[in-house]
C-alpha cells in the first residue's frame, strides 16, 4: 500500500521477513518489492507488467519472467494469466504481504 509523506512523495512498507529471508535471491527480493509497491489491498493482488517490474528493478524482462516463475513454483506468489490482459500476482506468503495502513 502506498502512503504519501510530508514532501508529497510516495513510499511503501517492505516486510522485514522479506528482507531477512535468506532463501530468496536478490532478484527474487527485488521482484517481490516491486510487486508489493503495486499491491492493491482492496483486491489482494498486484498487477504491474513484466516490463514495469524490469524497469523498477533493473533486471531484464527475461530475468523478471524467470524470477516470477520461480516465486510461483515455490508457492510464494500465484499468477493469474488471461490472454490480452495484464497478469495478476497474488502474494501467498503471509509474512510477505504488505501491512494495511
Amino acid at each position: 500500500m502506498l502512503h504519501e509523506n510530508k514532501r508529497g512523495r510516495n513510499y511503501f512498507c517492505v516486510p522485514v521477513a522479506l528482507i531477512d529471508d535468506m532463501t530468496l535471491t536478490g532478484a527474487e527480493k527485488l521482484v517481490m518489492i516491486s510487486l508489493i509497491s503495486h499491491y492493491d489491498a482492496d483486491w489482494y493482488r498486484s498487477y504491474p507488467t513484466r516490463q514495469m517490474i524490469a524497469e523498477e528493478t533493473g533486471l531484464t524482462r527475461t530475468w523478471v519472467t524467470k524470477t516470477l516463475k520461480g516465486l510461483e513454483a515455490r508457492g510464494i506468489i500465484r499468477v493469474e494469466r488471461e490472454p490480452g490482459y495484464v497478469s495478476q500476482y497474488h502474494i501467498l506468503a503471509p509474512a510477505f504481504r504488505p501491512l494495511e495502513a
